[in-house]
């Protein structure tokens, strides 16, 4: 994998259910952070080298469904040097209020049940 690094911007990690938990693959862990007054947490995934994303998978949790995930963004960081750029390439609904590319957009809750797979 060619993942850098990775963190989160915003909310914190619950014990034992820390942002590894998030890209683990297995099927008994969970990723589980609480946000403050934004009601918005912000995961930021750096690589070594340009990826293509063509897809992305979330499974829900064993329990409590009030803390799926309802609406998320996936955004690709343009860096400020090409932004320029990528405005005259890229429609402005295709840019957000920052200038970067939205590749995806999720609203209205995904997950009807507990350890259900989604890929998107």
């Amino acid at each position: 994998m060619y993942l850098k690094e990775f963190s989160i911007s915003s909310g914190y990690e619950q014990p034992g259910e820390t942002l590894e938990c998030l890209i683990d693959k297995r099927d008994n862990s969970k990723f589980l952070t609480v946000f403050e007054n934004s009601g918005m947490v912000t995961l930021i995934f750096e690589f070594h080298r340009p990826i293509t994303v063509t897809g992305y998978s979330f499974e829900s949790a064993n329990d409590c469904p009030g803390r799926d995930p309802r609406k998320w963004d996936i955004n690709f960081r343009i860096p400020d040097e090409h932004k320029k750029y990528c405005s005259k390439i890229f429609s402005k609904d295709e840019l957000n209020d920052e200038g970067d590319l939205q590749l995806w957009s999720i609203e209205g809750g995904a997950f009807t049940e507990r350890h259900q797979w989604k890929d998107f």
